[in-house]
């Protein structure tokens, strides 16, 4: 693997980006859709957005939901989280037992980091 495709990042004056973490609960039964075969959908998540991405191991039951569910931990840049969140959403929203609707906001001042120089 060539390493993050987004790392490392540096705010105006050369000072490292803040890093962030956020948690979300996903479905028990869409775990598999988001680690792939061999952790391969998982790996790639690490690699293509730069984020330490952890699956619980353990199903949780919360009071407020119907089915088991994992908590899933992003932490890094918030770009690099920002491109983790929106990745997980596509997987999740594959085939026909559609989870994840509606869009992943990306703050103004960090639109230029996700999107590339010239769009890549």
């Amino acid at each position: 693997p060539v390493g993050p495709l987004v790392k490392p990042f540096v705010v105006k004056g050369g000072e490292p980006a803040a890093e962030i973490i956020r948690e979300i609960l996903i479905p028990s039964k869409f775990v598999g859709r988001v680690i792939g075969k061999g952790g391969s959908h998982l790996n790639f998540l690490k690699t293509m957005s730069g984020a330490t991405v952890a699956v619980a191991r353990e199903d949780e039951k919360e009071a407020d939901e119907e089915e088991p569910v994992r908590k899933m931990t992003f932490e890094g840049a918030e770009v690099c989280v920002i491109l983790a969140e929106g990745y997980l959403q596509s997987k999740l929203s594959e085939g026909d037992n559609s989870l994840a609707t509606g869009d992943v906001g990306i703050p103004d001042h960090l639109a230029g980091q996700v999107i590339g120089k010239g769009g890549q």
